[in-house]
Order: structure tokens, then sequence, then C-alpha cells
């Protein structure tokens, strides 16, 4: 659980800067994909074993039914971060996003949305 709420927290900190909530920072966006990209892919699978259900996990039971598509999310999680961590362009002295790094921002939250409404429990 450490793991996914230090990779909620990286995104919680991108977003504020892509909702214009706090001046873009290529450097901060850079630490935070890299957190989400190191927790994706098998470090992801591997913290999800089968009929892990119990508190404190916020898994259902279909993750197990499609193992491969959660595992696919897992990957896809690694790729658009590192992909986001590329477009960090250097600060535009505007305060706003690179484009092209708002694009892979909004790419690793569809990931993100994904894997929630597929493989978490609603709170």
């Amino acid at each position: 659980m450490n793991m996914m709420k230090s990779m909620g927290d990286a995104m919680k900190r991108l977003g504020t800067m892509y909702r214009g909530l706090v001046a873009y920072d290529a450097d901060a966006v850079r630490e935070a994909a890299n957190v989400i990209a190191r927790h994706g892919g098998s470090k992801l699978t591997d913290m999800v074993p089968a009929g892990s259900l119990e508190h404190p996990s916020e898994a259902v039971p279909g993750i197990w039914e499609d193992w491969e598509r959660f595992a696919e999310l897992a990957e896809d999680l690694t790729i658009r971060a590192g992909a986001l961590a590329d477009a960090s362009a250097p600060d535009t002295g505007t305060g706003d996003p690179p484009p092209a790094s708002l694009a892979e921002f909004r790419r690793l939250g569809r990931v993100c949305s994904a894997c929630h409404t597929e493989f978490r429990k609603e709170e």
C-alpha cells in the first residue's frame, strides 16, 4: 500500500501543475514521473498476489479473472510515466506546461483511471 500511496502522491503533485494550481516545474515532473515509472510493470503485479482481497488491499476479484489486462495496464503505467518524464521539457518561463508534457500527463492519467475503474474497490 505504501507503493500505491507513493504513486498517488506523485500524481497529486503532477496534477497541481497540470491544473495550473502551481507553476510548472520540469524537474518536479521528472521526479514524480520517475516515482510512478519505478512502481509500474512487474513491480506492481508482484505486489498483488492471487487472493489478496483483505484490507489493506483495494483489489477486486476481477483482477485475477483478467490478469492479462491488469498486467498490461501495469506495464502501460511504466511506459506512460517514462514518456512523461521524457516530455518534461525545460520550463517555458510562463509557468505553464509544454503541450507535449500535458498530453503525456493526460495519457498517464487515463492508465491510472482505467486500472482504478476496473480493478479497485470503490471507497
